[in-house]
């Protein structure tokens, strides 16, 4: 309502200005007691260690090293890989120099 009367102009006009100006109150405190103090300060203290548990779980997700595990499943993938293809290559690279020399010794 104040924000909105000040956009639109209502201040300019003392009498449009009265009614908002009139609802203002001072801000006063509530009383609260040492209990209820009490209470918030553990619920504070609840949700604080929570948070920090919270965080430490994710600090365990960080370094928990999964990435590491799977590349480390891929190398033996690989060196099966390798032994499969380097035996008929080996073949094939004995056939051609043996071909080679047969050419070479004509």
């Amino acid at each position: 309502g104040l924000v909105a009367c000040a956009c639109m102009g209502a201040f300019a006009a003392p009498q449009l200005a009265a009614p908002v100006m009139s609802n203002t109150r001072a801000m006063t405190l509530p009383r609260i007691s040492n209990a209820q103090v009490h209470q918030a300060m553990n619920r504070n203290m609840a949700l604080v260690s929570r948070a920090q548990k919270i965080n430490q779980v994710a600090e365990l997700k960080k370094t928990d090293g999964r990435l590491s595990k799977i590349a480390f499943l891929g190398v033996p993938v690989l060196a099966w890989v390798g032994f499969n293809i380097l035996g008929p290559a080996q073949n094939q690279l004995t056939d051609m120099s043996a071909e080679a020399q047969a050419k070479a010794g004509k």
